[in-house]
């Protein structure tokens, strides 16, 4: 990656990490990913299980893979937090050996974004939130922020991680 695609991606990350207290427990109308009903997001964990209800005990229908397509078709109320991240579950289509299927994932397996360039898709999210917790605020959250470069059928090319502290109860990070 040249280091103009790398201050673009930079760029982008930061642009979204806007507000590390939206993704705490109590803040149910607000998250990062702010999924509407049509958007496409991308599998961003190396595994994202595809679950019948929108709950983490719920059971697994499908499991799907970094870089996969998921199309939402509906918006939960439904939270969990998990490495940190307090991030809402969505309903969504998905593809399963060419048929279309239809299950609930915790957003926070998806990525935030992307960006393609000729064949390769970068693919950037919250990998995991470090002291983010509902009982005290003022601990300051350490963010790990990840971009993904992957072909067009998922293999993975290359991945970089960047630590980010947080103030107490940060506006910006």
């Amino acid at each position: 990656m040249n280091l103009k695609q790398q201050l673009y991606l930079t760029i982008a990350i930061l642009g979204t990490v806007i507000n590390v207290n939206a993704q705490l427990p109590g803040n149910i109308d607000y998250n990062i990913w702010t999924p509407n009903v049509h958007d496409t997001f991308y599998v961003f964990g190396k595994i994202a299980n595809v679950r019948a209800e929108p709950k983490l005990t719920a059971t697994i229908q499908d499991s799907l893979y970094c870089g996969d397509m998921f199309i939402i078709t509906a918006n939960e109320k439904q939270f969990d937090q998990v490495k940190g991240i307090h991030a809402p579950w969505v309903k969504g289509a998905y593809l399963v050996n060419g048929a279309k299927r239809e299950g609930y994932m915790w957003v926070g397996l998806l990525s935030l974004g992307y960006y393609v360039k000729d064949s390769v898709r970068f693919l950037y999210g919250i990998e995991r939130i470090t002291n983010a917790t509902a009982t005290d605020l003022h601990l300051p959250a350490t963010w790990f922020i990840k971009v993904k470069a992957i072909t067009e059928k998922g293999k993975s090319i290359d991945e970089k991680e960047w630590k980010m502290d947080g103030p107490e109860i940060a506006a910006t990070v």
